[in-house]
């Protein structure tokens, strides 16, 4: 852990400027009835075909991609490079309204330094700006061992699930980070797409994502590994919905921005990581920075910019291309409401996924619960098998079954991997050698820790149909894994012949022993370990290639419609009875959401339903733990959440413009609770629960000036730099007082 001590001075510099930058977070909140009002005649123009109405204000942000924390390689900028990029990008734009990541936020096998380099150099660095991310392949994908998807969320404070939205002075902003594979966004994300982005047809809206939709910006070296796979799916998705114009992603490092379908598809750029080895193509050789943008009433601009040069690549000779705007009238509004919306798409019944809060509400805050059904019980990924990718040569050389593994591969009678595609379905080639067993697993096996969810005690099946000869068997083996990884019971069904002429369904049923919810969040709500199915394929004496025609998983009961849904969330069950539709219902909460919930979904039917929460309303933003309001109003925050954080900090960010002294940032603490700012004693009281470590420090804001009254303080920094910025060290576990 970092000696705190001696970064005390530091820990007041990073909020130096930090009061200046509130100008820039003009998020103020408007009451609930107007945002009703708005919304509702936005949809009423949307419906006749028209666009909205020209808001006010302008949203300015900034997206960074690819820093690649931790990477041990000579084309990696330095720890001291990046953070010098990063205050260069806030220094140039002092005016922002939100920071965003779209990933690679640390490298694969960077280890812990890296996720706490991310914490210390680029998330702790940006003072009071709202900051949202969407996960990379390097962070989030689970072929590197944990339980990647978990570790992300703890790092970036994400709530529930890693694709998530917000809305920011009327802009709504998706994070959609491909999952299971770095060319895949999975069926769960875009069942949880539909609804969120049918829940906001009205908003002008952004897609944040780490990889590229094909025919858009180039995938370069690679179209297994730089192309999402299921591009058409996900064109099809948001093209249904015209008021999606952008779509910006990271992963290749360029700077590029093509305009199709109405959208700008942009490639942000890098800030750190390799440089694109691309020079005669003026896509970023040599350059770190990223991308600007504004949406503006009338107008969506995009610039790209280069934070080591500090000037827009328009400037650059050759980068003239790299800024581009778009006229259209767009719903921004600067009055409009915070708002944070997240859930899970296809939840199976029985399902318990653990959520954290990370945001605090203001005085006119609402909470939602939308609800919709699903229309297959199959909740495996590419059960048709048609989700595929080559990339026939080079580093990446390989076939890909998105979601899928395939396994052994060896390269036999001109086919990559052993593989060809059937445009639907695969055929499976004999490899000769003697080896003639090959599995398909769904998922892949390296997603073992983090997929498919199930519950113990629960029955699925398992399915698939191929064709080849009838001396080829199959057999259906069933793997059930804990968030570790470790294997906690397998069985197998009896091998089944291959009909030998047309097609054989072969289907096999597990039930998840009641055992396996030891030591997981079924045993324990307050648990975070989940468990895992996966399902293994086996075809023995393949001689002869062997044709996959499906490949699906579900309930073994499921089957239909969904039905009679059910969501606890807060302790309190919320009912829809009879039939779900897949149009989004709504249902009001009327129950604050905790620091940490474990939200259960049951549903009947096809056992699956897609479910939202939306917070409307809100005034903070708290990284790094998570924090909920209590009875008597006060804040409850902790523990710490992301133990990743060798600097121990939390940090609390406004959403709108604060009227009152308030703790901006805390180093040393694990717990405590602040009570509502005392305007008659002109006191902030603060109950610190539990320290971490030998040294403890805050951070006050908006300070009306020196304080006249210290209690359970130490060292004073007061008016180090300036005169509404107190920091004081804590004396340790008890109640801070500072009055003034």
């Amino acid at each position: 852990m970092a000696d705190n001590n001696l970064t005390r001075r530091n820990f007041i510099s990073a909020a130096g400027a930090a009061t200046a930058s509130l100008t820039g977070i003009n998020t103020a909140l408007a009451s609930n009835r107007s945002a009703a009002v708005q919304s509702s005649l936005l949809a009423q123009a949307a419906a006749r075909g028209e666009k909205p109405n020209p808001g006010s204000g302008t949203l300015k942000g900034f997206i960074v991609s690819d820093v690649h924390f931790g990477w041990k390689h000579p084309a990696q900028p330095s720890n001291v490079m990046i953070a010098q990029n990063i205050g260069n990008i806030l220094e140039r734009f002092d005016e922002l309204d939100v920071f965003l990541d779209t990933g690679d936020i640390h490298h694969g096998d960077s280890g812990d330094q890296g996720r706490a380099d991310f914490t210390q150099f680029e998330q702790s660095a940006l003072k009071q700006l709202p900051f949202y991310v969407a996960g990379g392949n390097h962070e989030t994908i689970g072929y590197r061992g944990a339980e990647c998807e978990a570790r992300t969320m703890q790092l970036c404070s994400i709530t529930c699930r890693p694709y998530y939205s917000i809305d920011i002075k009327g802009v709504h902003l998706v994070f959609l980070p491909e999952l299971m594979a770095a060319n895949l966004i999975t069926a769960e994300s875009l069942e949880w797409l539909r609804l969120d982005l049918e829940l906001n047809k009205d908003k002008t809206t952004l897609i944040l994502t780490h990889n590229s939709i094909k025919d858009t910006t180039r995938y370069w070296d690679s179209i297994t590994y730089r192309r999402v796979a299921n591009s058409e799916e996900v064109l099809n998705i948001i093209n249904s919905y015209s008021n999606v114009i952008g779509w910006m992603h990271g992963h290749n490092h360029t700077w590029e921005i093509e305009e199709k379908f109405g959208k700008y598809f942009v490639s942000n750029g890098r800030i750190g990581g390799f440089s694109p080895p691309f020079p005669n193509d003026n896509v970023g050789d040599g350059l770190l920075g990223g991308i600007y943008f504004e949406i503006s009433p009338q107008s969506f601009t995009v610039r790209g910019y280069c934070s080591n040069k500090q000037c827009f690549l328009d400037e650059l000779k050759g980068y003239e291309h790299m800024t581009r705007t778009m006229k259209l009238r767009t719903s921004v509004d600067e009055n409009a409401p915070f708002a944070h919306s997240w859930g899970m798409g296809g939840a199976r019944s029985g399902l318990i996924t653990p959520a954290y809060n990370h945001h605090l509400p203001g005085e006119d805050s609402v909470q939602e619960l939308f609800i919709a059904g699903c229309s297959s019980p199959v909740f495996s990924e590419n059960s048709n098998l048609d989700i595929t990718a080559e990339q026939p040569e080079g580093w990446s050389k390989s076939k890909s079954v998105s979601g899928l593994a395939v396994s052994p591969t060896k390269d036999v009678a001109g086919e990559v991997d052993g593989i060809r595609f059937l445009n639907p379905g695969i055929e499976l080639l004999p490899l000769g050698g003697g080896n003639d067993t090959r599995s398909l697993f769904s998922p892949s096996t390296g997603n073992g820790a983090g997929y498919y969810r199930c519950v113990p005690g629960k029955t699925y099946q398992a399915q698939i149909t191929a064709s080849g000869k009838s001396d080829v068997k199959c057999t259906l083996e069933f793997h059930v894994y804990d968030s570790d990884k470790k294997k906690l019971h397998s069985e197998k069904a009896a091998a089944v012949s291959l009909k030998g002429s047309g097609r054989t369904t072969i289907k096999a049923s597990c039930k998840i022993p009641e055992s396996a919810a030891k030591n997981s969040i079924y045993s324990d709500s307050q648990r975070e370990g989940c468990v895992n199915l996966v399902v293994q394929a086996k075809f023995e004496n393949l001689t002869s290639p062997v044709q996959v025609h499906e490949f699906n998983i579900r309930g073994a009961a499921a089957s239909g419609q969904t039905r009679d849904a059910s969501v606890v969330i807060a302790g309190k069950t919320y009912k829809h009875r009879g039939a779900v539709s897949t149009e989004p219902a709504r249902l009001a909460l009327d129950s604050q959401i905790q620091s940490r919930d474990a939200v259960r979904v049951d549903a009947g039917g096809n056992e699956r339903l897609s479910w939202l929460i939306r917070q409307t309303g809100l005034a903070w933003q708290v990284r790094n733990a998570p924090a909920s309001v209590q009875k008597d109003a006060s804040v409850k925050i902790g523990p710490m959440r992301n133990t990743y954080n060798d600097l121990d900090e939390i940090i609390i960010v406004p959403l709108k413009s604060p009227q009152t002294p308030y703790v901006h940032r805390m180093r040393g603490i694990d717990s405590c609770r602040i009570e509502p700012y005392d305007p008659v004693k002109k006191e902030l009281r603060i109950h610190v629960d539990k320290v971490i470590g030998d040294y403890q420090q805050m951070l006050v804001l908006n300070a009306p000036g020196s304080p006249r009254v210290w209690e359970n303080c130490k060292h004073r920094n007061v008016g180090t730099y300036r005169p509404d910025i107190v920091g004081f060290q804590v004396a340790g576990e008890g109640t801070v007082v500072i009055g003034f």
